[in-house]
């Protein structure tokens, strides 16, 4: 009776529930060895015998996004254009995952060009409240294009629709008004604007609008500080420090108009989180911007 009451079980469990259950347990994950192996052949350029393997893993149940990537790099590899390019949509799937988006973007870019990427892109913008794809423009012009001044216009698009949403206000000095009604709002509400004013910060500093990048900065800050009050095991330093790389960016700001001491007040108020768990990836960032501080000092 016990096993026909677990064969029941297991036929009602769904492929990604088994993955999950024989991971917890240590036992054999089907499909990964294959999957391993053809990610491997992929770096090494062997796109054929990459593909196969690959294939294999989905044939077992081991399916998922970064491996449907990876099919989609395979058959480009192979010149499979249009097998790729559908392949790309596979990875994407429900939209519910970003990254596949800019994936399929560069994937444009290099088939096509860069205008016919970007195109894609504002093909999918139709949503003018959402702002998801205007932030997925941004980000395209400005980290796989290079292209900080045109990726501006949309970053501040993906900011005023995200702010909009929420009811978002901020002070003339990019402080969040912490009325009633925003403090009353939750984690995910907050994080519709993480990392957008981080990478709008990054690109006004970039092509020299320092003033800008102040008040962008002071923003991601403030957005910063009331996602970690919603995780609630921060400590009051900790979410006073907000956001570490918009703390960086306002003090790299700071030091570039001159105000020294303020620059050095805004590292001392990061530390606190640059040196905590997964902020300690932020603490060459820090230092980066404590030595900019330290030659405008003279030192």
């Amino acid at each position: 009776m016990v096993s026909v009451c677990l064969l029941c079980l297991g036929a009602l469990l769904t492929p990604f529930a088994l993955f999950f259950i024989g991971f917890q347990i240590g036992g054999p994950v089907p499909g990964e060895d294959e999957a391993d192996h053809g990610r491997e052949l992929l770096k090494q350029g062997n796109y054929s015998a990459a593909l196969e393997e690959l294939r294999a893993a989905v044939s077992l149940g081991y399916d998922n996004s970064f491996l449907r990537l990876d099919l989609a790099k395979c058959l480009e590899g192979l010149d499979r254009l249009d097998e790729a390019d559908a392949a790309f949509d596979v990875a994407i799937g429900d939209g519910h995952w970003w990254p596949p988006y800019t994936e399929k973007a560069e994937f444009v870019r290099r088939r096509d060009d860069t205008d016919a990427a970007n195109a894609w892109l504002a093909g999918l913008d139709q949503d003018k409240t959402d702002p998801k794809f205007a932030y997925l423009q941004a980000n395209f012009r400005h980290r796989s294009c290079g292209d900080p001044a045109g990726a501006v216009p949309f970053y501040e698009e993906a900011v005023r629709r995200a702010s909009a949403r929420h009811g978002f206000r901020f002070d003339a000095e990019g402080w969040l008004v912490l009325d009633e009604a925003t403090l009353q709002k939750q984690n995910n509400d907050y994080a519709d604007l993480w990392p957008t004013l981080e990478e709008l910060a990054r690109c006004r500093l970039s092509t020299e609008d320092v003033e800008g990048a102040l008040r962008t900065a002071t923003m991601g800050v403030a957005i910063g500080q009331q996602l970690n009050r919603c995780k609630g095991y921060y400590d009051a330093p900790e979410i006073e420090a907000g956001d570490v790389s918009c703390r960086a960016l306002r003090a790299r700001a700071l030091t570039q108009l001159g105000r020294l001491d303020d620059a050095e007040r805004e590292l001392d108020l990061a530390t606190p989180l640059a040196e905590r768990g997964s902020y300690t990836g932020h603490a060459a960032e820090i230092r980066g911007a404590r030595r900019d501080l330290e030659r405008a000092r003279g030192r």
